[in-house]
């Protein structure tokens, strides 16, 4: 797939297919956000005021690297020069860029992981309060036996 230029003030974004670096902040982003239909419309709609958090997520700046990027200088410029219709084309190429089923496909990945990790932190937890609550009930029996 082909990149996407967009000029929003004195500057040029690239969106291209998604990289491994803005799929995780992407995700974290999108977050316990609820999207009716997959238009445009729906979706900056449902964004609020994420908005130009997720379109700095998406874009790069020309010449830039992703991992070189600051997210909240590019959503502080593009607060102040992206314009809506320039955000919906946005949006549509996105998902032109990135079928939805691979997004989806990572983001249930990505969300497993996490959900696994904060298993096994609960059980670290619970055994160790466990055996907490053992040796002080062994002192507490030391003391009064």
């Amino acid at each position: 797939m082909q990149q996407k230029e967009y000029q929003i003030g004195d500057k040029t974004f690239v969106q291209r297919p998604l990289l491994i670096g803005q799929v995780i902040p992407l995700v974290e982003n999108l977050q316990g956000i609820e999207i009716d239909s997959i238009d445009a419309k729906s979706i900056m709609r449902a964004l609020g005021p994420r908005l130009t958090r997720i379109l700095a997520v998406v874009l790069i700046p020309e010449g830039v690297k992703v991992k070189d990027r600051v997210l909240e200088d590019i959503e502080s410029y593009l607060d102040e020069f992206l314009s809506i219709t320039t955000a919906m084309e946005i949006i549509s190429d996105f998902f032109t860029q990135t079928p939805l089923s691979s997004l989806l496909d990572v983001t249930k990945r990505l969300m497993d992981e996490g959900s696994k990790s904060l298993k096994m932190i609960a059980e670290l937890s619970s055994s160790s309060l466990d055996s907490s609550k053992t040796s002080a009930k062994e002192t507490s029996d030391e003391k009064t036996g």
